[in-house]
Protein backbone atom coordinates (compact mmCIF):
# COMPACT_ATOMS: atom_id res chain seq x y z
CA UNK A 1 0.00 0.00 0.00
CA UNK A 2 1.20 3.29 -0.73
CA UNK A 3 0.02 7.47 -0.77
CA UNK A 4 -1.34 8.85 -3.66
CA UNK A 5 -2.43 12.20 -3.88
CA UNK A 6 -5.87 12.05 -5.30
CA UNK A 7 -7.09 15.36 -7.75
CA UNK A 8 -7.78 17.64 -4.46
CA UNK A 9 -4.74 16.87 -3.17
CA UNK A 10 -5.46 14.85 -0.30
CA UNK A 11 -3.27 12.10 0.10
CA UNK A 12 -5.25 8.20 0.06
CA UNK A 13 -3.94 4.43 0.38
CA UNK A 14 -3.67 2.68 -2.71
CA UNK A 15 -2.45 -0.72 -3.57
CA UNK A 16 0.64 -1.05 -5.72
CA UNK A 17 1.70 -3.56 -7.48
CA UNK A 18 4.71 -2.41 -9.71
CA UNK A 19 7.57 -3.49 -7.07
CA UNK A 20 6.30 -7.04 -7.30
CA UNK A 21 5.96 -7.34 -10.98
CA UNK A 22 9.58 -5.79 -11.56
CA UNK A 23 10.84 -8.50 -8.63
CA UNK A 24 9.39 -11.09 -10.66
CA UNK A 25 10.40 -9.98 -13.68
CA UNK A 26 14.21 -9.42 -12.81
CA UNK A 27 14.31 -13.23 -11.57
CA UNK A 28 12.57 -14.68 -14.98
CA UNK A 29 9.27 -16.31 -13.28
CA UNK A 30 7.47 -15.54 -15.88
CA UNK A 31 5.22 -18.72 -15.87
CA UNK A 32 4.73 -17.75 -12.25
CA UNK A 33 4.07 -14.50 -12.89
CA UNK A 34 1.19 -15.41 -15.33
CA UNK A 35 -0.36 -17.52 -12.77
CA UNK A 36 -0.17 -15.60 -9.66
CA UNK A 37 -0.99 -11.84 -10.72
CA UNK A 38 -4.50 -12.42 -12.08
CA UNK A 39 -4.87 -14.81 -9.10
CA UNK A 40 -4.16 -12.07 -6.95
CA UNK A 41 -5.79 -9.40 -8.08
CA UNK A 42 -9.04 -12.04 -7.87
CA UNK A 43 -8.53 -12.36 -4.29
CA UNK A 44 -7.47 -9.00 -2.88
CA UNK A 45 -8.78 -6.43 -5.73
CA UNK A 46 -6.64 -3.39 -5.37
CA UNK A 47 -8.24 -0.70 -2.98
CA UNK A 48 -10.40 -3.13 -1.01
CA UNK A 49 -14.17 -3.97 -1.23
CA UNK A 50 -16.46 -1.37 -1.71
CA UNK A 51 -18.87 0.05 1.09
CA UNK A 52 -22.39 0.71 0.37
CA UNK A 53 -22.73 4.24 -0.57
CA UNK A 54 -24.84 6.56 1.82
CA UNK A 55 -28.19 7.66 0.77
CA UNK A 56 -27.09 11.38 1.77
CA UNK A 57 -23.79 10.92 -0.05
CA UNK A 58 -25.66 9.65 -3.40
CA UNK A 59 -27.97 12.79 -2.95
CA UNK A 60 -25.36 15.23 -2.34
CA UNK A 61 -23.13 13.70 -5.32
CA UNK A 62 -26.46 14.30 -7.71
CA UNK A 63 -26.18 18.16 -6.67
CA UNK A 64 -22.44 17.67 -7.49
CA UNK A 65 -22.71 16.60 -10.92
CA UNK A 66 -25.49 19.61 -11.27
CA UNK A 67 -22.98 21.58 -10.24
CA UNK A 68 -20.28 20.40 -12.58
CA UNK A 69 -22.56 20.70 -15.48
CA UNK A 70 -23.49 24.33 -14.32
CA UNK A 71 -19.55 24.72 -15.32
CA UNK A 72 -19.36 23.25 -18.43
CA UNK A 73 -22.00 25.14 -19.55
CA UNK A 74 -21.12 28.92 -18.12
CA UNK A 75 -16.90 28.41 -18.23
CA UNK A 76 -17.38 29.68 -14.04
CA UNK A 77 -18.24 27.32 -10.77
CA UNK A 78 -21.88 29.17 -9.32
CA UNK A 79 -21.27 32.03 -6.74
CA UNK A 80 -24.56 30.76 -4.29
CA UNK A 81 -26.49 27.73 -3.98
CA UNK A 82 -29.60 29.90 -5.17
CA UNK A 83 -27.96 30.44 -8.50
CA UNK A 84 -27.12 26.89 -8.86
CA UNK A 85 -30.32 26.18 -7.91
CA UNK A 86 -32.28 28.35 -10.10
CA UNK A 87 -30.17 27.17 -13.45
CA UNK A 88 -30.92 23.31 -12.86
CA UNK A 89 -34.64 23.88 -12.46
CA UNK A 90 -34.75 26.26 -15.52
CA UNK A 91 -33.10 23.69 -17.37
CA UNK A 92 -35.00 21.14 -16.00
CA UNK A 93 -32.00 19.28 -14.39
CA UNK A 94 -33.23 19.25 -10.40
CA UNK A 95 -35.98 20.21 -8.73
CA UNK A 96 -36.09 22.42 -5.12
CA UNK A 97 -35.90 19.44 -2.89
CA UNK A 98 -32.42 18.39 -4.62
CA UNK A 99 -30.91 20.28 -2.68
CA UNK A 100 -31.67 20.05 0.48
CA UNK A 101 -30.36 17.64 3.00
CA UNK A 102 -32.15 14.14 3.19
CA UNK A 103 -30.62 13.67 7.06
CA UNK A 104 -31.10 17.71 8.51
CA UNK A 105 -34.06 18.56 5.62
CA UNK A 106 -31.85 22.02 5.49
CA UNK A 107 -30.56 23.56 2.41
CA UNK A 108 -26.90 23.01 1.21
CA UNK A 109 -24.85 25.28 2.11
CA UNK A 110 -22.40 26.28 -1.58
CA UNK A 111 -18.99 27.96 -0.81
CA UNK A 112 -15.68 28.60 -2.44
CA UNK A 113 -12.90 26.31 -1.85
CA UNK A 114 -9.72 27.14 -0.31
CA UNK A 115 -7.55 23.83 -0.25
CA UNK A 116 -5.79 25.48 3.12
CA UNK A 117 -5.14 28.68 1.86
CA UNK A 118 -7.96 31.72 0.74
CA UNK A 119 -10.85 31.01 -1.18
CA UNK A 120 -10.52 32.02 -4.81
CA UNK A 121 -13.60 33.84 -6.64
CA UNK A 122 -14.86 32.18 -9.53
CA UNK A 123 -12.51 28.86 -8.19
CA UNK A 124 -13.63 25.10 -7.27
CA UNK A 125 -16.58 25.26 -4.98
CA UNK A 126 -17.57 22.87 -2.23
CA UNK A 127 -21.40 21.86 -1.54
CA UNK A 128 -22.09 20.39 1.96
CA UNK A 129 -24.84 19.60 4.64
CA UNK A 130 -25.51 22.69 7.09
CA UNK A 131 -25.65 20.86 10.35
CA UNK A 132 -24.92 17.71 9.56
CA UNK A 133 -25.20 14.88 12.02
CA UNK A 134 -23.15 13.89 15.01
CA UNK A 135 -20.44 16.30 14.26
CA UNK A 136 -19.74 15.31 10.62
CA UNK A 137 -21.19 16.85 7.51
CA UNK A 138 -21.17 15.20 3.93
CA UNK A 139 -19.41 17.34 1.76
CA UNK A 140 -19.18 17.31 -2.07
CA UNK A 141 -15.57 18.52 -3.00
CA UNK A 142 -15.32 18.01 -6.42
CA UNK A 143 -15.04 14.17 -6.24
CA UNK A 144 -17.69 12.70 -4.14
CA UNK A 145 -19.73 13.20 -1.01
CA UNK A 146 -17.76 12.26 1.95
CA UNK A 147 -18.23 12.64 5.81
CA UNK A 148 -16.33 15.37 7.19
CA UNK A 149 -15.75 16.89 10.34
CA UNK A 150 -15.07 20.52 10.99
CA UNK A 151 -11.21 20.22 11.18
CA UNK A 152 -11.36 18.62 7.68
CA UNK A 153 -14.25 21.10 6.57
CA UNK A 154 -11.80 24.17 7.52
CA UNK A 155 -8.68 22.88 5.70
CA UNK A 156 -10.98 22.82 2.05
CA UNK A 157 -12.80 25.29 2.50
CA UNK A 158 -9.47 28.14 3.81
CA UNK A 159 -10.38 28.87 7.25
CA UNK A 160 -8.72 27.27 8.89
CA UNK A 161 -5.03 25.95 8.50
CA UNK A 162 -6.06 22.39 9.15
CA UNK A 163 -3.98 19.60 10.02
CA UNK A 164 -0.85 21.49 8.67
CA UNK A 165 -0.64 23.87 11.33
CA UNK A 166 -0.11 22.48 15.18
CA UNK A 167 -0.56 24.65 18.07
CA UNK A 168 3.41 25.27 18.84
CA UNK A 169 4.78 24.71 15.89
CA UNK A 170 6.20 26.80 13.64
CA UNK A 171 6.84 27.31 10.53
CA UNK A 172 10.44 28.00 8.55
CA UNK A 173 11.91 31.60 9.27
Amino acid sequence: MILIEDSLGFLRWGCHMTLPLLACLKQKHFTLLLLVIPSAFWSMGCGGSQRPQNPEANHLNNVGAICEEFKKEKNVYPSSLEELQQWAIDNGKGQESDFKSTRDKEPYVLEAMGRGGAPTKGGPVLIREATGRNGLKFVYAGVRAEEMGDSSLGYISGKSAGLLKGKGKQGPP
